[in-house]
C-alpha cells in the first residue's frame, strides 16, 4: 500500500497534519518528518514494535541505537539526570540546531524518563550508558515531537549505506509503502547530515561529520567568564586579570594560552558613559599578585551580547547585579555575586545634561562649561596635557569632533591613548 503524504503548504490543513502525525506515532506506526538536515522517519521509543519496525525498514544492524529526538533543549533533563559543564553550554548553543550529542549517563534508572514509564525503557532508551540525543530547528519537527507525549527516535529515511533524502520524492524513492505517513515539508536546509559528537570528560569526540564544523565545535566548548563593576576601570579588571592568572596556574600554562585552550575572561563596566573611552593602565594594577593589568587599554560598557556569551557573570555588588538582570530579565543562574552577601556600595551614575565642547583640538582652545547643578569646568588643552579644576565630581565635559572626554577625579593621574598617541592627564577635584 503506498505511504500516505501529506503537504505542509497549505497552511489551514497544517495543524491536523501535525495532529495525524503524532497521532499515528503514539499508536506506534512509522512517520517520515523533515528536519532542518535531511528526512527522518520518526518512531515512538518506548514502544519494542515500533522500535523493530524501524531497524528492518532501515536494515539497521539491531546493535546499533537510534537517536532520541526531542522537541526543545529542555526536554533533555528528562533523560539526562545529570549535565556537565561542557553539556549545558553545548546546549545553550547549539539546540535547536544541526547537531546530534552522545551524553554519558552513569546512572540510567535515575533519570525522569525512567521513573515515568518504568524500568523497562532503560535498555529501549541507553546503550552502553549512554544516549543519543538530537534537537531538529524545523517547525514540522518540533511541533510533531511536541504532540507525542511519548520519546520518540528517528533515522535518516532511507536505506541504509544510502544517501538520506532532503525532500519527499528521495524519502518516496527508498521507502515508499513502509511507512504510515510522510510530511512533504520541501526541500531540506542544509545538504548534509547533522554531525554527532560524543561527550566525555575531557571534551568531546567528533563520530560523524556533519553540518557543524570542527571549528565551530570547537567554539561551543569555550569557556567564557564575565566580570562586572560600574566603570571597567579597577575592580572588574583587577578581577579579570587575576581570574586569568589563577586559571592558567591550574592548567599549567601561561596567561597567552587559555585562549587556545577555550578559556576567555572579560569584564564590563554596568555604569559605563561615553567619556571613559581610551583609559589605559600605566602599571600591572595587581601589584604583588603576578596578574597583570597592562593590556586593559580601553573600558568596556556592558551589553546584552556580553551577558548572553558569558557561561558566568559574576558582579561586584548587588547593584551590579540588579543592572545584568534589567539587560537580560531571563539570565538565570549563571549571574551572581562575586562574594555572597557583600554590602552594597552606593553607584552613582556619572553624566546628566552637560554641552558637548571639545577639550582636545587647539581649534576650540580653552573652555568653560555648565554642568550638573550649574557646577562650572575650566578645562584647557594643547594636545600635550590636561588640567581640569571643578567644585563637582559628577562634571564632565566631551570632544563631539575627536570623542574625547574627561571624569574629574580625586588626585589621580591616568593614562590614556587619544588621537594616537598617549597622553597624560592630571585631574584634580576643587
Amino acid at each position: 500500500m503506498p505511504t500516505e503524504v501529506l503537504t505542509c503548504s497549505d497552511s489551514k490543513a497544517y495543524e491536523g497534519i501535525v495532529a495525524k502525525a503524532a497521532a499515528l506515532l503514539t499508536a506506534g506506526e512509522l512517520v517520515a518528518i523533515p528536519t532542518e538536515t535531511v528526512y527522518g522517519v520518526a518512531a515512538r521509543a518506548d514502544s519494542a514494535d515500533a522500535i523493530s519496525a524501524l531497524k528492518r525498514v532501515k536494515g539497521r544492524d539491531a546493535s546499533k541505537p537510534f537517536s532520541l529526538h526531542i522537541a526543545g533543549p529542555d526536554d533533555v533533563h528528562r533523560y539526562v539526570p545529570e549535565l556537565s559543564q561542557v553539556a549545558k553550554r553545548i546546549i545553550r548553543r547549539a539546540w535547536p540546531g544541526p547537531l546530534s550529542v552522545v551524553f554519558p549517563v552513569e546512572s540510567p534508572q535515575d533519570a525522569q524518563i525512567v521513573s515515568e514509564l518504568g524500568p523497562e525503557v532503560v535498555n529501549l532508551l541507553y546503550h552502553e550508558r549512554t544516549i543519543g540525543v538530537r534537537c531538529p530547528d524545523h517547525r514540522v519537527a518540533i511541533d510533531v515531537l511536541s504532540r507525542v507525549p511519548h520519546p520518540v527516535v528517528a533515522a535518516s529515511a532511507n536505506r541504509a549505506g544510502q544517501p538520506p533524502p532532503r525532500d519527499i520524492e528521495g524519502v518516496l524513492a527508498e521507502l515508499d509503502g513502509d511507512l504510515a505517513l510522510a510530511i512533504d515539508g520541501g526541500t531540506t536546509q542544509f545538504e548534509g547530515p547533522s554531525t554527532v559528537v560524543r561527550l566525555d570528560k575531557n571534551g568531546f569526540e567528533v563520530l560523524r561529520e556533519g553540518v557543524v564544523s570542527p571549528r565551530v565545535l570547537k567554539k561551543y566548548m569555550t569557556v567564557n567568564l564575565l566580570f562586572v563593576c560600574s566603570g571597567n576601570t579597577c575592580r572588574s579588571p583587577m578581577a579579570e586579570a587575576l581570574c586569568r592568572f589563577e586559571i592558567a596556574k591550574a592548567q599549567g600554562c601561561s596567561v597567552d594560552e587559555l585562549a587556545d585552550r577555550g578559556i576567555f575572561v572579560w569584564s564590563a563596566g554596568a555604569e559605563f558613559v561615553w567619556w571613559w573611552t581610551g583609559i589605559r593602565w600605566g602599571g600591572s594594577g595587581g601589584e604583588g599578585t603576578g596578574a597583570d593589568l597592562s593590556g586593559h587599554y580601553c573600558a568596556q560598557s556592558l551589553d546584552q551580547a556580553l551577558i548572553n556569551t558569558a557561561d558566568h557573570v559574576f558582579c561586584m555588588t548587588s547593584g551590579h547585579l540588579e543592572a545584568v538582570k534589567s539587560m537580560v530579565p531571563d539570565v538565570g543562574d549563571k549571574v551572581q555575586l562575586l562574594i555572597e552577601g557583600r554590602r552594597q556600595r552606593p553607584v552613582w551614575r556619572i553624566g546628566g545634561r552637560i554641552q558637548t565642547v571639545c577639550v582636545g583640538d587647539s581649534r576650540c582652545g580653552p573652555t568653560t562649561v555648565e554642568g550638573n547643578n550649574a557646577m562650572k569646568i575650566s578645562i584647557s588643552s594643547d594636545h600635550r596635557g590636561y588640567r581640569a579644576q571643578a567644585a563637582h565630581r559628577r562634571d564632565a565635559a566631551k570632544c563631539p569632533a575627536q570623542g574625547g572626554g574627561l571624569r574629574v577625579r580625586q588626585r589621580r593621574k591616568l593614562r590614556l591613548s587619544r588621537h594616537g598617541q598617549d597622553c597624560r592627564r592630571s585631574c584634580f577635584e576643587g
